[in-house]
């Protein structure tokens, strides 16, 4: 606890004008930051820790005039299945035992010193913790109106960003924010619990409906900016795992001199690279970036109502729950067709055969969904051998928007090459990286590019 007297000392210094003090918290810090980054490249996870950072946070520029407060009036409940995670149960992603009788405490480590690096964790487990539903602008705005400083943002290898922020009263405390869902907050507040952080006390600020709004209001602008985006036939490709640049490229790569220069928007939550295409049997393709959890099936149920979608893409990592010893066991990297899967609470989501790019693809089983990984525990993947094949977080919203939209507009379907790149074998060879999981990602993008051509 001395650790963190020394910090809420510094930070009321601070209250009394001394910038020193501010700048000595955030040396010490930035200090132990880079000595953690410097332990991983020595472990061999050099490119998840180039993602950790510390900075000192700066709020100019941001033009909070007009900011509309009263969605942070409201205040979420901590989900149901944060509160019913047991961080105790024996978990398929922590431990690479299947045969060890509770979690690998060494294994945990590991994937706490990139999610939640020390320095982090330390300040995580000893203050409290708000976990704020909006954009970057409106946290300023709504903290600048409690009469908080934000004062240092760390980035980590995941969806949120945290900050140490401080009350007029000299308390200081975390702010958790950049997150699209809320499964994106399940995933988050569930890692809390594994550092061993009491959820109870987590304050969410604002609502998930705000989220939807969010979502709602970047598609209206991206409309309103480029018009003849709803006059054009697209091929949407839904970029997981950061591989919208990727995407980007082969589509460059492959159609050359028969493309236009990209347009990139990104909104509160969407982030998309449009790219206008001449003499194709399209007229553009649009990469959309993953957003975590179910606001993608909001945000491309929208789209396809907007635009003329001929044709759509998926592709993110996803662990194969089959086992390792199965009789063509796919391997990692390996890309695997999906028709159908099945939500966490029960839910099956299709496509039929007319919905397909390639019909006549093999399709291993039912794909399931969870919230986060860190609900693959060995009691669930019992009973997932049982229905499924894959597993990933987000298949089933995009195959849920492409089959409801298909079922209203039978005569304009959207054809669809909906899959998953093996990234682990669930209970035998835990994720720990995505290094090797695209390693066929262009071939496979490619064969849906080159079918967009010859079957229009």
């Amino acid at each position: 606890m001395l650790y963190f007297i020394f910090i809420n000392s510094f930070l009321c210094f601070s209250l009394l004008g001394i910038g020193a003090q501010h700048d000595h918290l955030y040396q010490r810090l930035l200090r132990e930051t880079q000595e953690h980054k410097r332990h991983l490249a020595d472990i061999g996870l050099a490119e998840r820790a180039e993602k950790i950072d510390i900075t000192c946070f700066d709020n100019a520029g941001f033009d909070l005039s007009g900011v509309d407060l009263a969605p942070f009036e409201k205040r979420a409940s901590i989900p149901q299945e944060v509160l019913s995670f047991d961080p105790m149960v024996k978990n398929t992603v922590i431990t690479a035992d299947p045969k060890a009788p509770c979690n690998n405490i060494e294994d945990l480590k590991k994937i706490l010193d990139i999610r939640l690096y020390p320095t982090l964790k330390k300040l995580v487990n000893n203050l409290s913790v708000d976990v704020f539903l909006g954009t970057q602008q409106e946290m300023i705005a709504y903290y600048n109106a409690c009469s908080v400083q934000i004062l240092f943002s760390f980035n980590i290898p995941s969806s949120a960003i945290y900050y140490l922020a401080e009350s007029q009263h000299g308390e200081s405390f975390i702010i958790m924010a950049g997150l699209v869902s809320k499964e994106n907050v399940i995933a988050q507040l569930i890692t809390l619990k594994l550092a061993g952080r009491a959820v109870d006390d987590v304050s969410i600020i604002g609502d998930f409906t705000h989220l939807r709004e969010l979502v709602n209001h970047d598609i209206e602008t991206l409309f309103e900016r480029y018009p003849e985006l709803s006059l054009s036939r697209i091929a949407l490709i839904v970029a997981g795992c950061g591989m919208k640049d990727v995407a980007s490229k082969i589509i460059f790569k492959e159609f050359g001199q028969r493309l236009k220069d990209p347009i990139c928007f990104d909104g509160a939550i969407l982030s998309l690279t449009y790219v206008p295409a001449v003499s194709l049997h399209v007229d553009g393709f649009l990469c959309l970036d993953l957003p975590y959890g179910e606001i993608i099936k909001d945000a491309l149920s929208s789209l396809l109502e907007r635009f003329r979608c001929g044709y759509l893409f998926s592709g993110g990592a996803a662990g194969y729950v089959g086992g390792m010893g199965q009789k063509d066991c796919p391997k990692i990297g390996d890309r695997v067709s999906i028709a159908q899967v099945m939500h966490s609470d029960g839910m099956v989501a299709k496509l039929h055969a007319c919905d397909l790019m390639f019909p006549r693809d093999k399709v291993r089983g039912m794909h399931l969904h969870v919230a986060t990984i860190f609900q693959e525990t060995f009691a669930w993947l019992e009973r997932a051998k049982l229905t499924g094949s894959s597993v990933d977080v987000e298949t089933f919203y995009i195959v849920q928007a492409i089959q409801d939209y298909n079922k209203k507009n039978p005569k304009i379907k959207v054809r669809a090459d909906c899959g998953c790149f093996i990234s682990d074998y669930v209970g035998e060879r835990p994720l720990r990286e995505y290094a090797q999981a695209y390693t066929k990602y262009e071939e496979s993008f490619c064969r849906f590019l080159r079918d967009i051509e010859r079957n229009p």
